[in-house]
């Protein structure tokens, strides 16, 4: 049996001596736009989040989104895994209003006198003592066993949820629906939002062409997105274009104050002993789900193409994500958790790329001058000294073609032929920036800022991340490969029938995940999420284990996956945080 707080006691050992770099690290010029994309990557989707929320449950709107993703981002900045980005995500607002339909809606004659804040406090705190339970007894070693194939299906989903969300926004803006204008009203909304989804997308893809320098390339598509934002939300007010239409804005609340008034921040309202233990299977569901989301977004954001070498801390993470999670009860926010496709893009704005390669390496070369290509501009000092000793001719796992391989064992289409991860800025400014700057948002000149964008603009918004997560979701590389005319890559080990098959079966658990969030039964949702891992033990039945490498490998590397191994978590005597420590 494993050792109590062995998990929790590894990841501290491991992280504290990175802690001072982990800010120091942050003095880089990758951090800026980071900052600026994981604030408004993270802020608009919350705030449709919130109106959804509001408009179902009475009770959560934009200031409770934006104190429980502020005090998220803080805590996760200063303490937890600083590359996860946490916050409201899709799967937590299902899970709310499914439960608020249940008791106000469905059982409402049965329920009508139950809080639903005093409902909810108790479901956060049964599943923030089991978050502490499962961290204590190192339950989160079982994740060792999430591989690709759950975790692409889970990107998908969400991927595919975000493009929905986006239909939705502007299929409201239809509702009226009783004249001319309300119609023409609802095109505009259209137009605007298929505009931004169109050219965010394409100026984002901008790095993967050969248009200007790299340089130049990287700096448009830093800021993208929010240029995207700051323009399309400005277009509405260009000349007389769109003065005979009006467009649905984002709403407000009053500065730092709840969203309902007849409520504070501290949110218990006493309900019936009953309903506290009717609360549990809730909170089990609620621990169920925080388990395989948010850890699957932390691992996501560890994928082996980014080429980390900062220690890693699921177990302490999850810990601190059950503590956040009583405290969302106390003050009647959402409960947060790591955000998919956010966390990972957070990851992959903080990638230093660089912009020249090595060739194939042939037998018959002599010289590793000779494969170099446009030596003049090669960046010698991206290599260190080490690695360039390593380079062997003749050797195969150092070709391009290896460099371009993703954790996955394939060729990833969309990245340049002469670009590589040279290295990722690890550091906690950006996760704990943006939380603070999620809390200053509750000012109210800032809240002002906010209502001056339309919906339409957050639709777009949806669109191009949807989007954008589906266009480099493994998922999608495999169909584009299965319908491809000329197939090269590794993919061609694996017989088409085979392949099929796989791709198939992924589909219709994104499918199944997708129709389930969307019917009555959504809040079982997370239980769809944990037959995907139970699927993966099924494939050495029909995959070979070259086979299995290709199509369902580990989706962290070693180095990161080395703390939810049970055997490194054996009682180490006199464990001390500190080695000077005296006990």
């Amino acid at each position: 049996m494993l050792a109590p707080f062995a998990g929790i006691r590894n990841d501290i050992k491991d992280k504290l001596p990175e802690y001072k770099s982990d800010w120091l690290d942050a003095w880089d010029y990758r951090v800026i736009p980071s900052v600026l994309e994981t604030y408004f990557s993270t802020l608009l989707p919350a705030l449709a989040f919130s109106q959804d929320l509001f408009n179902r449950t009475q009770t959560y709107g934009v200031n409770e989104i934006l104190l429980g993703q502020g005090m998220a981002g803080i805590v996760f900045g200063i303490m937890g895994y600083p590359l996860t980005i946490v916050g409201i995500t899709a799967p937590v607002s299902i899970f709310n209003y499914t439960t608020y339909d249940i008791f106000k809606v469905t059982y409402y004659e049965k329920y009508k006198d139950m809080s639903y804040l005093g409902f909810m406090f108790w479901v956060y705190l049964w599943s923030g003592i089991m978050h502490f339970l499962v961290a204590v007894f190192n339950g989160v070693t079982l994740l060792r066993f999430v591989s690709n194939f759950p975790c692409d299906i889970f990107g998908f989903f969400i991927n595919v949820v975000y493009i929905v969300k986006g239909c939705v926004l502007l299929g409201l803006t239809f509702n009226k629906n009783e004249t001319a204008t309300d119609v023409a009203d609802g095109f505009a909304n259209v137009t605007i939002a298929l505009c931004m989804a169109v050219f965010g997308t394409l100026v984002k893809s901008i790095v993967h062409t050969t248009f200007f320098n790299h340089k130049i390339r990287v700096i448009i598509s830093d800021y993208s997105t929010v240029l995207s934002v700051i323009f399309w939300s400005g277009v509405i007010h260009f000349g007389n274009a769109f003065s005979k239409v009006s467009f649905a804005k984002l709403p407000i609340t009053k500065a730092f104050y709840p969203t309902a008034n007849s409520q504070t921040w501290l949110a218990y309202y006493k309900i019936t002993t009953g309903q506290v233990f009717l609360a549990l299977p809730f909170g089990i569901i609620l621990t169920i789900l925080f388990y395989f989301d948010h850890n699957v977004s932390s691992l996501m954001a560890q994928r082996t193409q980014y080429k980390l070498k900062k220690s890693s801390t699921f177990h302490f993470d999850f810990f601190l994500l059950g503590a956040t999670t009583i405290v969302a009860g106390v003050l009647g926010v959402p409960a947060p958790n790591g955000l998919i496709p956010q966390a990972p893009l957070h990851t992959e704005s903080l990638l230093v790329w660089q912009n020249k390669r090595y060739q194939p390496l042939k037998e018959s070369d002599k010289d590793v001058e000779k494969v170099l290509t446009n030596a003049s501009d090669y960046q010698t000092a991206s290599m260190g000294d080490a690695e360039q000793k390593n380079i062997s001719v003749g050797d195969p796992s150092n070709t391009a073609e290896q460099e371009l391989l993703s954790d996955n064992g394939e060729l990833e289409p969309e990245v340049e032929s002469d670009l590589y991860v040279e290295r990722c800025v690890e550091q906690r400014f950006t996760n704990t920036f943006q939380g603070i700057m999620s809390i200053i948002t509750m000012c109210r000149p800032f809240l002002i800022c906010l209502n001056q964008i339309p919906q339409c603009v957050l639709s777009g918004l949806f669109f191009i991340m949807g989007i954008n997560g589906l266009l480099n979701n493994t998922i999608t590389h495999r169909i584009c490969f299965i319908v491809s005319d000329k197939k090269t890559g590794p993919l061609t080990n694996i017989p088409l029938k085979k392949l099929v098959l796989f791709v198939g079966s992924c589909l219709c658990f994104a499918a199944a995940e997708v129709g389930i969030s969307n019917s009555r039964g959504a809040i079982g949702f997370p239980l769809i999420l944990l037959l995907t891992v139970v699927f993966t033990f099924s494939f050495p039945k029909f995959l070979n284990e070259k086979e299995m490498s290709i199509l369902d490998p580990i989706v962290a590397s070693p180095h990161t996956l080395k703390n939810l191994l049970p055997k490194n978590l054996k009682q180490e005597k006199n464990f001390r945080i500190f080695s000077n420590s005296k006990l």
